[in-house]
């Protein structure tokens, strides 16, 4: 087993790779699971990861029927925790979760065996609900295993049958589809090699990214003994047309290539998971072919083992494939006990495939299988362990009933049950910084995240560090792109003159920006820290998700000093962040800076954005369409890392009421507001309306029921609008029958003797920001106008009778007042 030891941590949306391939084992930085699985669930046979979100399959969840279920997670802000947001239980899946594609906000599942059935699902305006947006089906191909693979890549989705008899037994197929919309059709129907007709698998793994589809064969026919092919088609218009096949190592049989497959952009990843290697049979294979040179042909970049190969390691088992990230799965290696599992982390530099680092789980035990499954999106890896065991539960405190817990919980890690196949997956990150036993490198060179909304221009900064004393950076080549390009538009360079004769030169190709700059003089950029170079400019574009991370990449950099002579550096890459829910600053985080900006456009301090716009949608964190006090209590929810509930508790409705006038202790009429009732409330809205040119309303007189609160009003043009919030809402306020807060009022008009104030709008949430039900009942009060009273009453010297010892003041005052003789 290697030797080395690093934590994979998370690092905000910065990644660092260093030029030196290294080896090494780590840690998980979070273990992913739930209460609601079981033995025998499978959870963890298969993954996916984009961005802020997560999703693992267990196919065999409910045992006795196999009806599977699909687990997502999405990583929180809060200290970068992944929490689990929601579960997939169709009522007509069977095996569902045996294969999945995670794309944005779409989701496709595969249902495989007895249930032949694909299902896609869509992530709605950044909520956490997923709703199925179809069931795909192929009635035509019978019990044909459809679904055993799936991928998806907005606008197109591929779903592979293994078993299809069309063509003979076991021959496979598989079927490409599109979205128009919201509806999803079959676009085509693709084959394998039309000269061998039994026992291909054709199916047994699909890939697809922009307009190329690849479809992976076992080949288990007697033609072949397992050599297995991958073939690849172009879509041409509406029709896909087979434009290559590839294959593993010539006169080689059983290797399974194909097996696995992953594409991405110009790349694709193929497993071949028994391909012999130095003698050890089964050790395994991956293979990364390219497209290069404007070619449309792939042609085969490196092929991948590992250096300590052994017998049934089957490397490449897994495989995926992002940028110059790739991960394979080797659930066969014996590093923690006998088929404990490892997965494997290559990062690509110019054209060369490096291995960086070799993950395993930090509480493997034998038969865990670790690396069955994997993901990676450019910057996070999940790796699924099927045979992984835990106990459900949460190992500090019982959880409730309907609650969700999260990772940062620690549930199911303190206590260990080895349970045969419950299953469990890791989430790892690239972590930041130099390998260990290795010196540092001399420059650093950062790309800047940042944070923006839909329709903003966005400038990411370029930094260098270079700690090289007397070698100033002469020369700086390198090209970026884009985890999703269609999200944001590069558009070019701006400060490109921070560094004297420091000259850029820039081309955008495609999706792709590539930048040269050069100074053979003296406006060389000389050693020093954190050193602004120059800036990307871009643009996010109008349907970007908002909450959506896109990933900077970038590739084939190098830095060379005045002689020509190339630098070892280290590459920071950051990401761009489209705004938030609830982030109104648009800093890339919700703090109580955010819940006081919401509260000013609730109150009408400042301008509510128009509703539809990208401020205005960051502003309604709960996604209703309104901003109100429940967007207050989720973002204060937010900062104390309180899960909301998906469904609110149901409880008796608030009645709120407007009391009789009274007179206080300093002689102006208050207006009591009363909720009554037996809720508890952690935000409180409530709207008056009044005639400002009879009428004035103080400062807010509260009650010891809302000590503790936060209240703010403002009024204008006749309308008084109060926001009340607890920022411990896990406390709340308690509504009875006694007065909550007070009004003051008074008449303010010359010729008026009276005027109303009347309730228009009342709105409560609960601790978790969902909103209880209000009745009103006498929300109109009449106020009359004051008599005028001072401040105290005495004798002056010239009363009548001042002997009398019996003096008399007759004066009139209200029934209620308080008066100093």
């Amino acid at each position: 087993m290697k030797s080395w030891q690093r934590i994979i941590r998370f690092v905000g949306f910065v990644v660092a790779i260093s030029v030196w391939s290294t080896v090494v084992s780590a840690e998980p930085e979070f273990k992913l699971s739930s209460p609601d699985v079981g033995p025998g669930d499978f959870y963890g046979r298969v993954v996916a990861i984009d961005g802020n979100y997560a999703a693992v399959g267990a196919p065999y969840k409910d045992f006795s029927s196999h009806s599977g279920s699909v687990f997502i997670y999405k990583r929180s802000d809060i200290n970068d925790t992944w929490i689990q947001t929601y579960q997939l239980n169709p009522a007509d899946g069977h095996h569902f979760g045996w294969s999945l594609s995670l794309d944005g906000p779409y989701l496709i599942v595969g249902a495989s065996y007895a249930g032949d059935a694909a299902f896609i699902f869509k992530r709605e305006s950044e909520s956490e609900i997923w709703s199925q947006q179809v069931k795909l089906t192929a009635p035509e191909i019978g019990q044909g295993y459809f679904g055993t693979s799936v991928d998806i890549d907005d606008p197109y989705a591929i779903v592979g049958a293994s078993h299809d008899d069309e063509n003979g037994p076991y021959s496979g197929s598989a079927y490409i589809y599109v979205r128009d919309g919201e509806t999803w059709s079959v676009q085509t129907k693709v084959y394998g090699k039309q000269d061998i007709e039994v026992y291909d698998y054709f199916g047994e793994s699909v890939a697809i990214s922009g307009d190329f589809a690849a479809v992976g064969a076992i080949g288990l026919n007697p033609g072949s003994l397992g050599n297995g092919y991958v073939h690849i088609f172009d879509r041409d218009g509406t029709n896909w047309n087979f434009a290559q096949e590839l294959s593993g190592d010539a006169g080689v049989g059983q290797d399974y290539f194909g097996k696995s497959i992953a594409m991405e952009g110009d790349d694709l990843i193929v497993g071949g998971q028994h391909t012999t290697v130095d003698g050890y049979w089964r050790a395994g294979a991956a293979y990364i072919f390219t497209r290069s040179g404007g070619s449309e042909s792939l042609s085969l970049q490196q092929k991948l083992i590992v250096s300590d190969a052994d017998t049934s390691d089957v490397f490449g088992w897994a495989v995926s494939i992002n940028g110059d990230l790739a991960v394979v799965g080797a659930p066969g290696r014996d590093d923690n006990g006998t088929d404990s599992g490892s997965s494997y982390v290559y990062v690509r530099t110019g054209t060369t495939w490096n291995q960086e680092f070799m993950i395993t789980a930090s509480d493997a035990i034998e038969n865990d299988n670790f690396g069955l499954a994997v993901a990676t999106d450019g910057v996070n890896i999940i790796v699924g362990s099927v045979n992984q065991g835990f106990i459900s539960g949460n190992a500090e405190s019982s959880l409730a009933a309907g609650a969700v817990p999260t990772i940062g919980s620690r549930f199911g890690v303190n206590t260990k049950v080895q349970t045969g196949t419950s299953g469990s997956a890791y989430v790892y990150r690239i972590p930041a910084g130099p390998t260990p036993g290795t010196d540092p490198a001399p420059v650093t060179i950062s790309f800047r995240s940042v944070f923006g909304a839909p329709g903003d221009t966005i400038l990411i900064p370029i930094h260098l560090s270079n700690s090289n004393t007397g070698r100033p950076v002469a020369g700086l080549q390198f090209a970026s792109t884009l985890s999703h390009p269609e999200w944001v538009t590069y558009v070019g360079l701006a400060d490109t003159s921070l560094h004297g004769d420091f000259v850029f030169a820039s081309n955008l190709i495609n999706d792709t920006l590539r930048v040269v700059a050069y100074s053979p003089t003296a406006g060389s950029i000389s050693p020093g820290t954190d050193i602004h170079v120059v800036t990307i400019v871009g643009v996010i574009d109008g349907p970007t998700p908002l909450g959506s991370t896109n990933q900077i990449f970038a590739f084939e950099t190098e830095l060379a000093d005045s002689n020509g002579v190339a630098f070892p550096y280290t590459l920071t890459i950051g990401a761009i962040q489209a705004g938030i829910r609830g982030d109104v600053s648009l800093d890339g985080r919700v703090a109580i800076g955010d819940v006081v900006k919401n509260v000013r456009l609730i109150i009408g301090l400042d301008q509510m954005p128009e509703p539809g716009s990208t401020l205005h949608n960051i502003a309604d964190v709960n996604i209703d369409k309104q901003v109100d006090v429940a967007d207050v209590i989720r973002q204060v929810n937010m900062i104390l890392g309180i899960v909301t509930r998906p469904v609110p508790v149901a409880s008796e409705p608030v009645t709120v009421s407007l009391g009789d006038v009274r007179i206080g202790p300093d002689g102006r009429q208050l207006v009591p507001v009363v909720l009554g009732g037996g809720a508890a409330m952690s935000g409180v809205q409530i709207t008056f309306a009044y005639d400002p040119s009879l009428m004035t309303i103080g400062e807010l007189v509260t009650t010891e029921a809302g000590v503790g609160w936060v209240w703010q009003h403002h009024a204008r043009d006749g309308v008084y609008t109060l926001v009340g919030y607890g920022l411990q809402p896990a406390a709340g306020l308690t509504a009875d029958s006694a007065p909550t807060f007070y009004l003051p009022v008074s008449i303010t008009g010359r010729d008026a003797g009276r005027s109303q104030l009347t309730l228009t709008d009342v709105k409560l949430v609960d601790r978790t920001a969902h909103y209880l039900d209000v009745n009103l009942e006498g929300i109109t009060v009449t106020v009359n106008r004051e008599v005028a009273l001072p401040a105290a009453f005495s004798l002056s010297e010239a009363a009548p009778n001042p002997f009398n010892p019996s003096t008399s003041i007759a004066y009139e005052v209200p029934e209620q007042t308080h008066i100093t003789l």
